[in-house]
This record gives C-alpha cells, structure tokens and sequence, in this order.
C-alpha cells in the first residue's frame, strides 16, 4: 500500500462512496473528509467486513497477523 495512507490520519470521514465499475480497477472506495477533501482505495478484488469490530489498533493487528503470508502495514510508522 501506497505511504499516501499518512494523509488520513486525524481526518473525519463525512461520506464512503463506493463505486464497482466493468474495467480495472474493479472497485474503489472513495473516503470523503469534511475538509471537502478525500482518498481513494481501489483494486480488483477486494471487500470489507459486515461491521465495525471492537478491539482497537492491538486487536486489529492481531488479526492481520493471523492471516499466514500478510504484510502488515502500520501507519504513521512508529
């Protein structure tokens, strides 16, 4: 993942757009800040969870380290 991620950190989120689309890349979900300011992921396959988990930054690395054969990307990089 890009080091552009940096940028997002302390900004509220206002609006998700998500977008899918027949040519690459396939998806895109676009953050919308109420900075009027907002940040793009996209890729061919990609999708998300069915909520909002509990745990905080500890826990959510603990799953990320779950999966075997992930890189795991923290940012701002302490």
């Amino acid at each position: 993942m890009k080091a552009g991620i940096d940028n997002i950190l302390g900004k509220t989120i206002s609006r998700v757009i998500v977008a899918e689309n027949k040519k690459s890349p396939k998806k895109r979900v676009f953050l919308v800040f109420s900075d009027d300011t907002y940040f793009e992921f996209y890729g061919e396959n990609f999708s998300c969870t069915s909520g909002v988990d509990k745990g905080g930054l500890d826990k959510a690395t603990q799953y990320a380290h779950a999966m075997s054969g992930s890189t795991i990307k923290i940012y701002p990089k302490a």
